[in-house]
């Protein structure tokens, strides 16, 4: 079998249609498929299903040739290959690690594969010659600008789509506002709006998706905008009479499950997230607790539930929640909560680090949730039950394999 997989790095829009490319999808399915037939079900390794969904053979084929190849699925152990199979030169980019030069300033030890394209375009002039802006540099200012400002989407659009024009339609800039937030969702950086019943009762959602007031104390879902007060007037102006349905509050979820597995696609930080299982100096000394694995709530655990302690991997977290001001003014009673959580298994001048806490939720205000926080964990506690009970299956950098990755 052919053991170059340089055309697992190359799999961007316009390289999915190269030969090399299409080649390289033909002899992993033919390798993935071998002696089965191709109406059966295997893990796809897309950036869509990321090994979690499985696909028939052509089904697979097109999800690959649409979406690309995880690069990071390397050796294709769910498909049958083990490690000794592969040739561990690194050279040949197989789990390609970012390069020094290359690794980011704001605190971050590496930056993960998935921002490869990023990183690219953090060093890639903004246009032949550029010698004041890199590409990621000007459109992140951009999006910077558009926020500060308060700028509508249609506006920043229009502007992108002037600039598209100006730099003779580069398909590497945006030519409008969603195709600059898509770019930018590679960071990590997004959320998911879900719409709150103004009195902390629900979240509209699941069940309650398609409810226009609370189940429970009947308040709208909505607010009353000026479109809807009009409505009965005699102005002919469809603009007049378009309704715009704004929900009178919304949480900000910022999913889990991602951001852990980002975690481990950096080889130091997935060497680190081991730590809190090895051994170190002091460690005889009972009396000394430097790190909440030496707490009896940490041991008791361990002794609960052996076949997840089993795992050094396995991921252990901290919540911690609490409200503020955003104006910083003593005068307004407006408060929003961030709902954070604490990663423990790394060391403890690591795992305290802002860089390394993780921003799950978003309760906005005015008023504070007080006992009705629950409801608004919600998101966060499914996410935390998948990860205990099934877990996800994740590449950990620093072995070269895929795991079975679990959380409480």
């Amino acid at each position: 079998m052919n053991m170059d997989r340089s055309w697992m790095n190359h799999n961007g829009v316009k390289d999915r249609q190269k030969k090399e490319y299409i080649a390289g999808v033909n002899e992993f399915l033919r390798f993935a498929f071998r002696g089965i037939s191709g109406e059966t079900m295997l893990k796809c390794p897309c950036l869509n299903c990321r090994l979690v969904m499985s696909q028939t053979r052509k089904n697979m084929l097109c999800h690959l040739l649409v979406y690309g190849i995880d690069r990071s699925y390397n050796p294709w152990l769910s498909h049958g290959e083990s490690v000794e199979q592969i040739d561990k030169n690194e050279d040949q980019g197989y789990v390609a690690e970012v390069s020094d030069n290359e690794r980011s300033s704001s605190g971050t030890s590496e930056t993960p594969m998935l921002l490869q394209k990023l990183v690219e375009d953090m060093e890639a002039d903004l246009y032949p010659g550029c010698k004041t802006f890199k590409r990621l540099e000007f459109i992140m200012s951009l999006l910077h600008i558009k926020v500060s400002n308060k700028w509508s989407d249609k506006s920043f659009s229009m502007l992108l789509n002037a600039l598209h024009r100006a730099f003779n339609y580069d398909n590497n800039f945006p030519s409008s506002s969603y195709d600059a937030k898509k770019y930018t969702k590679a960071l990590g950086l997004d959320y998911v709006k879900i719409d709150a019943c103004v009195n902390h009762c629900v979240l509209f959602r699941k069940e309650f998706s398609n409810e226009v007031k609370c189940p429970k104390c009947s308040a709208p879902r909505w607010k009353q905008d000026i479109s809807q007060d009009d409505e009965n007037s005699d102005d002919e102006d469809e603009g007049v009479h378009r309704k715009t349905r704004v929900p009178q509050l919304v949480l900000r979820h910022f999913p889990l499950i991602p951001r852990l597995q980002r975690m481990f696609m950096c080889s130091k930080i997935a060497m680190h997230m081991r730590w809190h299982n090895k051994g170190h100096a002091g460690d005889d000394d009972d009396s000394i607790m430097r790190h909440p694995r030496d707490s009896k709530s940490w041991k008791s655990l361990d002794e609960l539930y052996p076949k997840f302690a089993a795992d050094a991997r396995n991921v252990r977290l901290a919540l911690a929640s609490d409200g503020f001001n955003l104006g910083a003014n003593m005068s307004s009673r407006y408060s929003i909560w961030p709902v954070m959580l604490v990663p423990y298994n790394l060391p403890p001048w690591m795992c305290m680090k802002s860089d390394n806490m993780m921003l799950s939720l978003l309760i906005p205000g005015p008023k504070s949730p007080g006992n009705d926080i629950d409801v608004f964990l919600q998101p966060l506690i499914d996410k935390l039950k998948e990860l205990w009970e099934s877990g996800v299956q994740t590449f950990d950098a620093h072995s070269k394999e895929t795991f079975n990755m679990r959380a409480d």
